[in-house]
């Protein structure tokens, strides 16, 4: 009988072709017949060397030996002694198992290219093996290897996977014994009997038939196990770093360094992320602890157990076990942790510590790009005109191409941080201190991986000690001051007319609003018990008959189950025929957006309830099919007020004038403008402006020459030199070129700035000439949601509705008939934008279209006439 060959073999189903290759390729991965992409011996090796144990490859005999596990197990089922011989994939030296006439199995070492020698001497019939397959952890387990007491916990529900399918895991305690501990080992199982082992060392063997859960070496996980639940609890700490901190998500926990006795104490139990947890993904802190604290050194840390949630306490003489999360470090009394987290601390003299500025405060980055090479020890910082967000304030950031760190220990945990007052960034390794008073925390890199809670933009990018870009191992974070809901006070509505809420708008992260995470709710207020609790799928109808007075919307999110957020909502709905037969003078102040249809869609939907509606003001166009308003493209509230005399028209720079009197003006003809007297400049300077046909004009505060013409926004000016009748209703609609526009010229802060200042002389100045004129300010329109528009809506959009709601009502106590609409939440963020044209198929075999947005500021008719509902709903209540 002749020798089989590599494709009698094959055919036999012993994937020889792939054997060769694990063993041969110096590629990281290679195909196995079943079209299944695995990992080589050139893989294992680099999969070893990027997760070894804080820092250290892992001994080569241990290396080779996994790798021969993996490839040695495809083929131990079925191989005869003689094959194995044969098979260069198994080197001298190595150990193999093989079939017997009897049907039991024998162990080998290869002594040459013929000869195989029984383990245990010639004749011996152990069933063992060293060799199993790597099965995968199945994400519903619960497994904790306890190196202290020496045993392995298998919890029910606990299964993995093989290429039979999923199996489960009998729910068993293994005990095992190892004088050492950081010994190579193997978790196994046998599916045939339910019961698992641990073999301790190398050279130990197996049951026939097993398969391997993990391996186990210096007490380092190593397994096929991509949702982390297998913990291991450490007997041995070799010298590291700390553990990345970790927010404590409600919870309230007390750190009490007043002696005699040091204690941690939690009057509440809060939650940990952790992928570890079938709780959500989040660790409990159970409520009622009580620890002791030693802090000789004027240390401690404060850590949570992976599996029951007990806080520890740990100074440098007794540091804590790995995989232990890092609530809070106290240091000399002092505390750090993360901004979000409740931790109250007592200090030595019994006083509660009170400085923010040591905070660990979590942010991010938005237009700005971040690289940590861990390669170079340096981090780059490119920003054009991005900022940096913290849980209570922002900057600006200048690019800051190459930032030297330290890192002598490159698999330790390194925080990233930027100073908040300089906007300096830096990076600094535990063990060599804490990032210094007044940092907020941007990322951590820990084992070379990154972590980097808020950046959901990923702006952030870790290069390894190897030079290859590592992924973020984390998304955003739950944080109710980033993801909250941006609602107005009140919503208007016309009678018997439901109006389409958008979920997306409703919240300041569009992009990261946690769909899935997150219970929406509507609670109408009203007397119906069956309508009374709407859950709010991407959108909702609102039905105003179905409403109290008042109504709230709310949320749960997973990571905090006992809270809800909520909000309460004045409902206006206006009386049936409110409009009819009533005359409308209507002055629309606006961007581009309101130039382009708006005023033609308000007048026909007023116009619709009964009411003549008749725009005023001295601006028309094609755009606004020749109806009068103050709706101009490329402007903001610095243009009107004459902060900004220059825009940039498809890149051509165009001044702005001064209007002459008559009652048409041009679109870039300022007729809002008059020459400042002595008063103005004594009374309001900083509301005088230059006017020199520059981006950003000095005021009469800011410019040390005083002499010369100054101009100031003046309505009643404005109404006398251009003949325009007295409006009965004003919009007031800004804030996307604000924000959009002249980011290289105006930082966040002054975009900010000169909206605020904008919408006060606007205001004021428009009151002083019609007290009784009814305002209507509409802070934004929904944006669209893509890569651009959201980060901005949460670092600026969001920001500015809410401080606008603010200054309205502050306005509002001095003058009378300002309404804040809402017009955001009901336009639609993903369906009323235009796409380019013939977007192509999906594939040739499906006629999807792939449509790119085409303007992602103007939408189209549909989104027009959904902000002019929301607009006549206001003007039908307030007319």
């Amino acid at each position: 009988m002749p020798f089989p060959s590599i494709p009698d073999l094959n055919e036999a189903d012993i994937d020889v072709e792939f054997i060769k290759e694990f063993a041969t390729s110096e590629e990281v991965t290679a195909v196995d017949r079943l079209g299944r992409t695995r990992r080589t011996l050139a893989g294992v090796e680099a999969y070893i060397g990027e997760h070894g144990v804080l820092g250290e490859v892992l001994d080569v005999q241990v290396a080779t030996e996994m790798a021969r596990d993996q490839a040695i197990a495809l083929t131990n089922s079925r191989d005869s002694k003689e094959i194995a011989l044969a098979d260069s994939t198994i080197p001298v030296g190595g150990r193999f198992a093989a079939p017997l006439a009897d049907g039991s199995w024998q162990a080998y070492t290869k002594t040459s290219t013929s000869v195989a020698t029984p383990i245990g001497g010639p004749g011996a019939t152990a069933q063992a093996v060293l060799y199993a397959p790597l099965a995968t952890i199945s994400p519903e387990s619960t497994i904790t290897v306890d190196m202290t007491a020496k045993a392995v916990t298998i919890a029910a529900g606990s299964a993995f996977f093989l290429r039979s399918g999923r199996l489960p895991l009998n729910p068993q305690v293994i005990n095992f014994t190892a004088a050492d501990t950081g010994v190579f080992m193997r978790l196994y199982y046998d599916p045939a009997t339910g019961v698992g082992g641990m073999s301790v060392g190398i050279g130990t063997v197996m049951p026939i038939g097993v398969v391997l859960l993990a391996y186990l070496y210096k007490e380092r996980l190593i397994a096929d196990d991509p949702d982390s639940r297998i913990v291991v609890v450490q007997a041995q700490r070799l010298a590291g770093p700390m553990e990345p901190f970790r927010p404590l998500i409600g919870g309230a926990v007390v750190v009490n360094m007043q002696g005699p006795t040091l204690r941690i104490s939690t009057s509440a139990a809060g939650y940990v992320p952790s992928k570890r947890n079938n709780n959500g993904g989040f660790l409990e802190i159970p409520t009622g602890q009580s620890v002791p604290i030693s802090a000789p050194s004027g240390l401690v840390s404060i850590h949570a157990h992976p599996v029951t949630g007990a806080l520890s306490a740990w100074n440098l003489g007794a540091p804590p076990p790995l995989n232990h999360p890092l609530l809070a470090v106290v240091l000399n009394n002092v505390l750090y942790k993360p901004s979000t987290s409740n931790i109250t601390l007592i200090m030595t003299n019994g006083a509660e510590y009170t400085d923010p500025a040591r905070t660990m405060a979590s942010a991010y980055f938005v237009d700005a790009a971040l690289t940590i090479n861990l390669a170079t020890l340096t981090l780059s910082l490119i920003s054009s005109s991005g900022v940096v967000i913290w849980s209570d304030g922002y900057r600006s950031m200048t690019s800051q191409p190459s930032v030297a760190f330290t890192m002598p220990f490159l698999n330790g945990l390194l925080w990233v941080y930027v100073n908040k007052a300089t906007g300096v960034m830096g990076a600094m390794a535990a063990g060599s201190g804490v990032p210094p008073v007044g940092s907020a925390v941007v990322a951590e890199v820990y084992g070379q991986k990154l972590d980097a809670p808020l950046d959901s933009r990923r702006q952030v990018k870790l290069i390894n000690a190897s030079g290859n870009e590592v992924p973020s191992s984390s998304g955003a974070a739950f944080d109710p001051l980033v993801q909250r809901m941006i609602l107005p006070d009140t919503m208007y509505f016309l009678p018997s007319t439901p109006m389409r809420l958008f979920r997306a708008p409703c919240f300041a992260d569009y992009q990261n609003m946690i769909r899935t995470d997150i219970a929406f709710w509507l609670d109408t207020g009203g007397t119906s018990v069956v309508d009374r609790f709407q859950p709010v799928g991407d959108s909702i109808k609102i039905d105003p008959a179905q409403l109290g007075a008042t109504f709230r919307l709310g949320y749960r999110h997973n990571a905090q189950p006992d809270k809800r957020y909520i909000k309460t909502i004045t409902r206006a709905v206006a009386a049936p025929g409110a409009l009819a037969g009533k005359a409308i003078k209507l002055l629309a102040f606006g961007d581009s957006l309101t130039e382009e249809g708006m005023v033609t869609e308000l007048k026909t939907q007023i116009d619709a309830q009964g009411a003549t509606v008749t725009p005023v003001g001295t601006y028309f166009s094609a755009s606004t099919n020749s109806l009068r308003g103050e709706g101009r493209g490329f402007w903001a509230y610095r243009n009107f007020i004459g902060k900004d005399n220059l825009s940039n028209v498809s890149g051509t720079p165009t001044p702005h004038t001064l209007a002459p009197a008559g009652p048409d003006t041009t679109k870039f003809a300022n007729p809002f403008l008059r020459l400042a007297t002595g008063t103005d400049t004594t009374n309001t300077p900083t509301w005088c402006f230059r006017n020199t046909g520059a981006e950003k004009e000095l005021s009469y505060t800011d410019d040390p020459d005083k002499t010369g013409n100054f101009y100031i926004f003046d309505f009643g000016w404005y109404r006398t030199q251009h003949s325009v009748s007295a409006p009965d209703i004003i919009t007031i609609a800004m804030s996307t070129n604000d924000i959009n526009l002249d980011r290289g010229t105006y930082s966040q802060a002054e975009r900010l700035q000169f909206m605020r200042l904008g919408l006060e002389i606007m205001v004021k100045s428009i009151k002083a000439d019609l007290p009784s004129v009814k305002i209507l300010i509409i802070p934004a329109p929904s944006w669209c949601a893509d890569s651009v528009n959201d980060p901005r809506w949460l670092a600026e959009t969001a920001p500015w509705v809410e401080i606008c709601i603010k200054d309205v009502a502050a306005l509002s106590g001095t003058y009378s008939n300002l309404f804040v609409v809402g017009v955001w939440p009901f336009i639609s963020e993903d369906w009323v934008y235009p796409y380019t044209g013939s977007p192509p198929d999906l594939s040739a075999n499906n006629n999807t279209k792939v449509n790119t947005i085409a303007d992602r500021v103007h939408f189209e008719t549909i989104g027009r006439a959904q902000y002019a509902t929301a607009v006549t709903a206001c003007v039908a209540n307030v007319a």
